[in-house]
């Protein structure tokens, strides 16, 4: 089966979890071809520019059994394009910014709408959204991963100080600023606390602007795994969010997260015994510094991250539900 994958973000969680199912999926006989539109969709929607990137999508779809809109824009254009016509799904990676019915009957001419998280369905199916599937992400869980003092040497980081870490895509709804305004008040407890921020977008500049203390590192987008080893404590701030591949790999990592209460995040894992989660920007600064100062409590929120993603969240299970998603909507 060839299925043409249309993404418009070509960093963050959707581009890091759709890329990570090409090798699992091929070797189930699945094979995706990406399609990175973000110059070729826009954000406006309208007569125009729909009716512009529908002849792209249309002639490009020719060759595929399948096509898989990531995320609700991809979806808007997939269902303009091809109506009921041809076979498409969608994954619906964050929770909905509008459930608008002109959203929700576009959705509806898809085969399958793939939700990260049942709060996710439950938020679509309130408006009448058909056809839905929950999908959990999965994550490869890696072996031999450096310990916290090597992968702090390998990436420049000091030795014996706590430290935490968080990446993504630097736009609104991920709360890095959040996070940034978050620390004075941790460093009132925890001085010589160090935060290192990883990742790119439209906020960069802002973003860099804030973090104007010796104690704040700004790195780009990486490879993740030596950036989570060498963390204490990984936050997830996001004000918006059905999913978080951040949290699934620092979980694989046995690293302790720290999520927002917010969309699917709580349902990741059981809260205070393989995550911790926190409702508002004036309680971060204290689940921190709380976190931080219980080494004990660190070690065992990590321990059962780890046991929760190997028991739910596998790479491999991910890839075969997604199979059969394919496989049903053909």
């Amino acid at each position: 089966m060839k299925v043409l994958c249309i993404r418009r973000q070509m960093q963050g969680g959707l581009a890091d979890y759709s890329n990570s199912l090409v090798e699992p999926l091929k070797a189930l006989g699945i094979f995706l071809t990406f399609w990175d539109a973000h110059d070729e969709i826009p954000n406006e929607t309208g007569f125009w520019p729909d009716r512009k990137v529908s002849k792209i999508l249309r002639a490009k779809a020719e060759q595929f059994d399948l096509v898989h809109a990531w995320g609700y824009r991809a979806a808007w254009a997939s269902a303009e394009a091809l109506k009921l016509n041809r076979p498409w799904i969608y994954t619906a990676w964050d929770m909905p910014k509008t459930r608008h019915t002109h959203l929700i009957d576009r959705l509806n001419h898809a085969r399958v709408g793939i939700c990260t998280s049942y709060v996710c369905r439950a938020a679509l199916e309130e408006v009448h959204t058909l056809n839905l599937q929950v999908v959990l992400p999965g994550v490869e869980v890696p072996r031999d991963l450096p310990e916290m003092e090597e992968a702090r040497k390998s990436l420049g980081l000091p030795l014996g100080v706590p430290l935490v870490v968080a990446m993504g895509r630097f736009v609104p709804e991920r709360g890095f600023i959040d996070l940034l305004e978050a620390f004075p008040k941790v460093w009132e407890s925890l001085p010589d606390c160090l935060l290192v921020i990883a990742g790119e977008g439209p906020q960069e500049r802002e973003i860099k602007s804030l973090a104007n203390r010796p104690q704040i590192e700004i790195l780009p987008w990486q490879v993740p795994w030596p950036l989570l080893r060498a963390a204490d404590l990984v936050v997830v701030p996001s004000v918006r969010q059905s999913t978080s591949m951040v949290a699934l790999k620092a979980m694989a990592a046995s690293r302790p997260v720290l999520v927002r209460r917010v969309g699917g995040m709580p349902d990741i894992a059981l809260e205070h015994v393989a995550i911790r989660a926190f409702d508002s920007n004036e309680d971060l600064p204290n689940e921190i510094v709380t976190l931080l100062s219980d080494e004990s409590l660190l070690q065992s929120l990590g321990y059962s991250a780890l046991v929760r993603v190997e028991d739910r969240f596998l790479l491999e299970e991910a890839a075969a539900a997604t199979s059969r998603v394919y496989h049903e909507a053909t």
